[in-house]
């Protein structure tokens, strides 16, 4: 009884309320989109926005293991269509490990990679190298993000170290 009356209170928002409501939702994680949308069917046509599945958050499957993968199948599916980098992250990883597809999961990491997502850059590079092959094959990926970031940590070490350096000369 309490959820249809939370139902249609949601139905009576905008259209571009119960999207931002969706996508907020969406930002914050899969599982929880998942949730509120097995709770909230009414906010089913707001989740079906093209916006929406690109803004899915799957960084909890990211960085954990491939196991939960296969209760979001649906939600990746559609996030891929949409070009959601850590849904292609996710398929590349799928596909290559688990599923033993080497080339279908190259080519999602890849795509990810060209997409400046840095856990895809770092895995595609480092399988790149391993397999024997450079970036230079795929001139498409870019590694200058990664390497712009790496400038900067460099950069704020020495920079830190500096001042570390000058506050002990000064006793401070």
């Amino acid at each position: 009884m309490a959820n249809h009356h939370h139902t249609t209170i949601l139905q009576s928002f905008p259209f571009f309320v119960q999207i931002r409501i969706i996508m907020l939702i969406a930002k914050h994680s899969v599982e929880s989109f998942q949730n509120v949308l097995t709770a909230f069917s009414s906010l089913g046509l707001a989740a079906k926005t093209p916006d929406v599945p690109k803004k899915l958050n799957f960084h909890e499957l990211t960085v954990k293991s491939l196991t939960k993968i296969h209760m979001y199948q649906n939600l990746l599916s559609l996030s891929l269509s949409a070009g959601n980098l850590e849904a292609l992250y996710l398929r590349g990883m799928e596909e290559y490990f688990k599923n033993e597809n080497i080339f279908q999961g190259l080519e999602y990491l890849h795509l990810a990679a060209q997409g400046f997502y840095d856990n895809a850059i770092y895995l595609y590079g480092i399988i790149m190298l391993s397999r024997g092959q450079s970036s230079n094959r795929h001139p498409n990926v870019r590694f200058t993000k990664l390497e712009s970031q790496q400038s900067k940590i460099r950069w704020l070490l020495a920079k830190h170290q500096d001042f570390y350096s000058w506050s002990k000369s000064q006793k401070i």
